[in-house]
């Protein structure tokens, strides 16, 4: 089915057959996500189908299963992402409390999130409004947790389309922090800016100390990223720095990825 997940994995040195992760829902899967919790054989599975509907599933590393599933196929009803082609959602752990939490972008400028807590998916709640001179679509988010086994804090980077001219794409990009209780206050807002709809933000916590940074391409050079880092438990980030020099020469970033050496400090 072409609605229907499917896993393989290795064990012993032999890869299993191909398999059904959960069971087949709404539509076509467009975007697939999969990040292990911190200290255990669990994985967390989130997907954006092709009716910007989400879902995600759990699988269990101690028995070999997927379970806690929540559909996609809008029953109940669920906000819907503002597209499916670009990866407007993310999935995340809190690291000390183990909650996995499923994070998405809307049209309507809202940052949603579901927690699985107490056996069951949470309904749906909005922690975000982000800012109004934009097109209102939420279309890139990126969630990182802080890996410091007590902290419960979860860093979030949210790009909505500015000016959707695709030859000279425009966005603003967010940043927010998740403490594992609540959102802290948005930070201001900057322009980035590529000639191509790519992810032009994204966000990685250090290996410890609990700060996290974000990086973004700069909205004055399109060849050229800032930065900025936020400390969990600060309530505000810090303020834009450039990466010296252009990192591209004369082309064009189209997109960023972010990821921590988790054998420094």
């Amino acid at each position: 089915s072409t609605t229907q997940l499917k896993y393989r994995h290795r064990e012993a040195g032999v890869w299993s057959g191909v398999q059904n992760a959960g069971t087949a829902l709404d539509s076509r899967k467009k975007w697939v996500k999969a990040k292990g919790q911190y200290g255990s054989d669990n994985i967390l599975v989130g997907f954006i189908n092709d009716n910007e509907r989400i879902g995600a599933l759990i699988w269990d590393g101690n028995t070999d299963t997927f379970g806690s599933q929540f559909e996609d196929d809008d029953s109940p009803a669920q906000t819907e992402t503002a597209t499916s082609d670009e990866e407007g959602f993310d999935i995340a752990w809190e690291t000390q409390s183990g909650t996995p939490m499923i994070f998405w972008g809307t049209a309507a400028q809202q940052l949603m999130y579901r927690e699985f807590t107490g056996g069951v998916w949470s309904g749906e709640t909005a922690i975000y409004t982000t800012d109004a001179d934009a097109f209102n679509d939420i279309e890139w988010v990126t969630a990182a947790s802080d890996p410091d086994p007590t902290s419960n804090y979860i860093a979030l980077a949210m790009q909505e389309t500015f000016d959707n001219d695709t030859t000279d794409e425009v966005a603003d990009c967010e940043f927010g922090m998740w403490t594992g209780s609540a959102a802290e206050s948005l930070a201001g807002n900057v322009v980035c800016r590529s000639d191509a709809d790519g992810r032009l933000e994204t966000v990685a916590f250090e290996n410890t100390g609990g700060r996290a940074m974000f990086i973004y391409v700069s909205s004055a050079d399109t060849n050229s990223m800032s930065y900025r880092t936020w400390q969990a438990g600060s309530g505000s980030p810090s303020s834009s720095a450039g990466i010296t020099g252009d990192v591209t020469a004369t082309r064009v970033i189209e997109s960023i990825q972010l990821h921590s050496d988790l054998n420094t400090t």
